[in-house]
């Protein structure tokens, strides 16, 4: 005890004798250790199971393709809709899968009596989305095969989005103008972080209702495209048995 004494004296007796070199070193610990904390929690944000990505641990993605052409040259992009859906749609092992597209593609949201536009944050998906992230509707449901198959022009939003456009979050059944055509909103959720990239977003879309997003590059064989895939293991010891696509109805890729 004594010896603790006697050394925190003595550096009371260092500090007040150098004060300007102990603050700018007190100021440079607490700064780096302030880094530290700020990097460990984005790199936890970025890899543990969060809302929405609450199956992180379980999902494998698939984002580019390459094709070798004739001549020996490679091109190397994001997959098509088309190869989506032949080769990782009809896989059984497994639990949902989704596509994504991952092009560029601007939302323009008009409110009722308001001549200035709205440029939410948006994503083009379709039903299996909804399974493979885990979502949470305060109001409403997420669109159906039904919609994606007809086309029908609905969306989700947030909650914040919902609250800017109608006030409150009780949304569901109204409709709003996107790019000057009407929207249903089919429902409301929790708004995600920023940090859940592949999430998040602050409307969702079914691609269904843009044929002119689904289009696959030329000389690509329609094999290339702008969209990325997203599959869910049922558990995290099946993540291998998807890698390798050993379930008895997978057909090969």
């Amino acid at each position: 005890m004594n010896m603790l004494r006697h050394s925190i004296k003595q550096a009371w007796q260092v500090l007040k004798q150098n004060r300007l070199y102990c603050f700018i070193y007190m100021l440079a610990t607490a700064f780096s250790i302030s880094m530290i904390m700020v990097l460990a929690i984005v790199f936890y944000l970025k890899v543990a199971n969060v809302y929405p990505e609450t199956g992180r641990d379980r999902m494998l993605v698939f984002r580019f393709g390459e094709i070798v052409q004739p001549d020996g040259s490679r091109r190397i992009s994001r997959l098509s809709l088309e190869t989506i859906q032949k080769c990782i749609y009809s896989l059984q092992t497994p639990e949902a899968v989704t596509a994504i597209y991952e092009g560029w593609g601007e939302v323009q949201i008009q409110p009722d009596n308001s001549a200035e536009l709205i440029s939410p944050t948006s994503k083009y998906v379709d039903t299996g989305f909804w399974k493979v992230f885990s979502f949470h509707f305060t109001d409403g449901a997420p669109f159906t095969d039904a919609d994606m198959q007809s086309g029908i022009q609905t969306a989700v939003i947030s909650e914040p989005l919902a609250r800017q456009l109608f006030g409150t979050t009780k949304a569901a059944g109204l409709y709003i103008t996107i790019n000057f055509k009407p929207y249903r909103v089919c429902g409301v959720v929790e708004e995600p972080s920023y940090i859940t990239e592949r999430t998040y977003a602050q409307i969702w879309l079914p691609y269904s209702a843009h044929p002119n997003l689904v289009t696959s590059w030329g000389n690509t064989e329609n094999t290339l495209g702008n969209f990325g895939a997203y599959m869910l293991a049922p558990s995290v010891k099946e993540v291998e048995k998807v890698k390798k696509r050993n379930g008895r109805n997978d057909p090969p890729l």
